[in-house]
């Protein structure tokens, strides 16, 4: 009994050797998964942290990026503005070249109105007294039956006088004004 009593004990010390060991094992067990669970979020940790350091770095990039652009818009914008400045002074420099362009047209065209008239005036008091005295000629010396006309030279004559005398003796009128004085030139000889 007491061999029994003594392998009870003995049993009774395993098996409380065996729970503390079971319990510690046990405890390990799940020491062991918190410390798997803890990798794992920490992994999840430093997966996150490696994403938002690149997401960092590209953001750094784009950053650099963009300030390049701006640096590049800012030039162009810059030349943009010379070319608008340039073009500006010599859209001035060419409106103030055609008002004097117009101011000088407009004078010459004034001063050619003038002439004109000065002398178309003067013709037209030559005419009136080479008709007073051409008719006072004839009246006293010439039969009054004949038409006397007093030609002009042909050097002062213009071309459209040219061609009416020419169109008035039946001549071509066509050519230029050395060719129309001379045919002109020939048909006043002739005709003399």
């Amino acid at each position: 009994a007491k061999e029994n009593l003594e392998a009870d004990v003995e049993v009774h010390n395993l098996r409380t050797r065996l729970d503390d060991v079971t319990a510690r094992l046990n405890a390990a067990e799940a020491a062991a998964k918190a410390a798997e669970a803890e990798a794992t979020a920490a992994t999840a940790g430093l997966a996150a942290a490696e994403a938002k350091a690149g997401a960092v770095l590209e953001a750094a990039d784009a950053a650099e990026e963009v300030e390049e652009a701006a640096r590049r818009m800012t030039k162009r914008v810059a030349e943009l503005e010379s070319e608008v400045r340039r073009a500006d002074a010599a859209a001035k420099k060419a409106e103030a070249r055609a008002e004097r362009l117009a101011k000088k047209l407009n004078e010459t065209i004034d001063k050619k109105e003038k002439t004109t008239k000065r002398k178309k005036a003067e013709k037209q008091t030559k005419k009136a007294t080479a008709d007073s005295s051409e008719q006072d000629f004839a009246d006293e010396f010439l039969d009054t039956s004949v038409d006397i006309v007093a030609l002009p030279a042909l050097s002062k004559m213009r071309k459209q006088e040219l061609v009416d005398e020419l169109a008035a003796r039946g001549l071509d009128v066509s050519g230029t004004v050395p060719v129309l004085r001379a045919r002109l030139r020939e048909a006043r000889a002739a005709a003399e």
